[in-house]
């Protein structure tokens, strides 16, 4: 219950905050100041992401691309926050959208790495890794707990019919030494009985 609780807790966090962040890669939703922040923070994150290394293949980067990239993760971070605030879906979508950002962010850290930025600049993308993980981590526990409870109350069942089969088969032992016990008398002892007593002979 209480990891359940908690997957639900991470959800509405993280999901409010990728969709603000996600909106504001795209445009100036929020702040102007952190919409040109993120502009130019992107231009650097891109020479150092696998989106670079997949598209050019060691070709000259168009002025264009750095652009892309960043409304490619703005787009998928506030669509995958949308998705973790909907919990009327099935939790598998949810799990997409927690691990489509994970690849995203891992990309963010390797990039940071890659251009030589401190910790100063990379703690932001650690911390919401690790928040990201430990939702995932969240998710397999409540699935274990219910495995568990499942097997729990079939044990329990499965436990009950068999003492009331256990009492259903003395029941029928006692009733079956009832009627051998009956049975089981002396043949003879039960003629002497039905028969009766023959009469004295009269001598003449």
């Amino acid at each position: 219950m209480a990891a359940a609780m908690s997957v639900k807790m991470l959800s509405v966090i993280l999901g409010l905050y990728f969709i603000i962040m996600g909106l504001n890669k795209l445009g100036p939703w929020f702040s102007v100041e952190m919409h040109k922040s993120l502009k130019t923070q992107h231009k650097e994150l891109f020479k150092g992401s696998f989106f670079k290394l997949i598209v050019q293949q060691k070709l000259e980067v168009p002025s264009m691309l750095p652009s892309v990239y960043r409304q490619m993760m703005g787009s998928n971070e506030a669509f995958c926050g949308l998705l973790l605030l909907m919990f009327f879906l099935p939790l598998f979508v949810g799990n997409m959208a927690n691990l489509m950002l994970l690849l995203q962010y891992a990309d963010y850290l390797f990039s940071n790495f890659y251009i030589g930025n401190k910790f100063d600049k990379t703690g932001s993308v650690a911390v919401f890794l690790i928040l990201l993980m430990s939702r995932m981590i969240l998710v397999v526990l409540t699935r274990d707990s219910k495995d568990a409870g499942k097997v729990y109350v079939d044990a329990s069942r499965t436990g009950s019919s068999s003492r009331a089969d256990l009492e259903d088969d003395d029941e029928d032992e006692e009733d079956e030494t009832q009627v051998t016990g009956e049975g089981d008398r002396d043949p003879k002892s039960a003629q002497k009985q039905a028969s009766p007593k023959p009469e004295p002979k009269k001598v003449k």
